[in-house]
């Protein structure tokens, strides 16, 4: 049910972000290694999988689904990763201040709407990035690391929900909004995985 409803949803960033958890946790699951390498490899050929996509889309008859003509804008996204990131170089190192992002995409509305583009900055990173700078999104990193690593040493899951929910957080800004469900579960998960006896059982 859960898988039939990711896939009627239509929702893009979220079926791939599944993917990718299915993908990497194959594969940390035989080895730690091969998943790192098989990391390194997907990094390294980025621009090979982009130019690529479009025509394994068309070719499996998924264009409708996949929204094809949206693709190459990320639906608005770039319009606002671009308006997000000219506004991170008037001040890199300390940001405007909590909720400065959301209220700068709100006051520019109109002027993003008629580039096609609607919400907010739809990445976690630059939203931490323009709210608290270079330095909050450093601070934000480590933290984020350091939790997935103690997770890890209990359990395999880990890293591939790290890497599925980076992904995630590169499309869409929920992991800055503290009160949401997502980020909850994800802290609950996080708790989990960090708990030895939790894993042992």
């Amino acid at each position: 049910m859960i898988l039939i409803s990711l896939i009627l949803s239509g929702a893009r960033t979220s079926l791939a972000a599944t993917l990718i958890f299915f993908l990497f946790l194959y594969f940390y699951r035989i080895s730690k290694p091969i998943g790192v390498l098989v990391l390194l490899f997907i990094i390294a050929s980025y621009q090979v999988i982009l130019l690529f996509l479009s025509d394994v889309i068309v070719a499996l008859n998924l264009e409708t689904y996949a929204r094809l003509e949206s693709l190459q804008d990320m639906s608005g996204r770039a319009v606002s990763f671009q308006f997000a990131w000219d506004q991170i170089k008037e001040n890199i190192w300390i940001g405007g201040g909590i909720g400065f992002s959301e209220e700068l995409f709100v006051q520019n509305s109109e002027m993003l709407s008629q580039m096609g583009h609607q919400g907010g900055s739809h990445n976690t990173f630059l939203s931490i990035w323009l709210d608290t700078g270079i330095i909050g999104l450093i601070f934000f990193w480590l933290a984020w690391l350091i939790n997935f690593w103690k997770a890890s040493l209990n359990s395999i899951l880990a890293y591939p929900i790290l890497l599925a929910i980076t992904f995630s957080a590169f499309f869409e800004s929920w992991l800055v909004s503290s009160l949401n469900a997502y980020t909850i579960i994800l802290i609950i998960i996080l708790s989990l995985l960090t708990n030895p006896n939790f894993n042992q059982q």
